[in-house]
């Protein structure tokens, strides 16, 4: 049995209300080696499906001290050419942007078989947290 959430799309304006939460607590990145807790991809707070066939999958992970903003994507098609996945980042990273309401550099991006990987720096995403901090 696949531990693998269905694909549910939603509208960009309900992927919007959850994002922050996304973000909330920190995920052990230790615990989830250990298989301690779940990773974030089997928790639907995490999860983001897109009505084309995409998904997000967001959590502020942990190791020690460090911290980072971990995004990943995934499609529903194979991407099989470089032109393919270089035009897949950069429309990922526009969904990104959207979400987090400005602007965001990655600090690194690595593929692997399932997905596309990024990580950002927390300080890229604050204002998130201040902003459900008032709705709170």
């Amino acid at each position: 049995m696949s531990d693998r959430l269905p694909f549910e799309p939603e509208s960009l304006k309900d992927i919007k209300e959850r994002f922050a939460d996304a973000l909330r607590p920190d995920v052990e990145v230790g615990a989830v080696l250990a298989g301690l807790v779940k990773r974030p991809g089997q928790l639907r707070k995490h999860v983001f499906d897109f009505k084309d066939g995409m998904r997000m999958i967001v959590s502020m992970d942990r190791a020690g001290e460090e911290r980072a903003v971990h995004v990943s994507f995934s499609s529903h098609r194979p991407i099989k050419r470089r032109s393919d996945y270089e035009k897949f980042c950069a429309k990922m990273k526009e969904r990104l942007e959207e979400l987090a309401g400005r602007a965001v550099e990655p600090l690194e991006r690595k593929m692997s078989n399932a997905a596309i990987h990024f990580a950002f720096k927390p300080e890229e995403f604050e204002h998130l947290f201040e902003q459900t901090a008032v709705t709170e």
